[in-house]
Parts: structure tokens; C-alpha cells; sequence
């Protein structure tokens, strides 16, 4: 049961992310190698415990993730929608020309 419970879980993490931005695909990854951070260091210092350092790194990198990526993602017109180009007609053909006919 817990096998079903847990690849259920990774399923629906999975297709959430899917349709994501990159800012917060960037939170996302921040907050997670934060909480790893902060476990590992919560775990090693003196008056807290592992899982509120990990709860403190994951606010701490979803934050400089999210940050992060809005930076990298900082283009003149990023997020616009495309415009479509505009076409001019060609010119318009030049006239005939018009030849005097001499008389003899």
C-alpha cells in the first residue's frame, strides 16, 4: 500500500510541474537543495533540529532560486506574446512607358 501511496505522490509531483514558469521552476529547485542544505545543517547544529533547518534552507532557497531565475530570465520582451509580423505590399508596378511615334 505504501509503494501505490508513494508512486501515486511522484505521479502527481511530476505532471505538476509540467506547466510551470521558469521563476518557479527555479523556486522549486531552491527550495529543494535548501531544505537538503538545511537538514544536513540543522542535523550538525546546536539548539535546532534537522527538520526545522530544513524548513529554514527551503524558505532561504525557494527565495534565491525564484530570484535566480527571474534574473536569468530578464529579456526585453520576455513574456510578451509573439507579435505577428507585419508585411508591406511591394511596390506597385511603374507605369508603361509611352513612345512618341514619329510621322514621316
Amino acid at each position: 500500500m505504501k509503494r501505490f501511496v508513494y508512486t501515486l505522490a511522484a505521479l502527481l509531483i511530476m505532471t505538476g510541474c509540467s506547466s510551470m514558469t521558469p521563476v518557479q521552476r527555479g523556486a522549486s529547485a531552491g527550495a529543494l537543495a535548501g531544505g537538503l542544505v538545511g537538514g544536513v545543517w540543522g542535523h550538525a547544529a546546536h539548539g535546532i533540529t534537522a527538520a526545522q533547518g530544513a524548513g529554514l534552507g527551503a524558505m532561504a532557497g525557494g527565495l534565491v532560486g525564484a530570484l535566480a531565475a527571474d534574473s536569468l530570465t530578464q529579456e526585453p520582451g520576455y513574456g510578451k506574446k509573439d507579435e505577428a509580423p507585419v508585411v508591406t505590399p511591394p511596390p506597385a508596378p511603374a507605369p508603361p512607358k509611352r513612345y512618341r511615334t514619329v510621322e514621316k
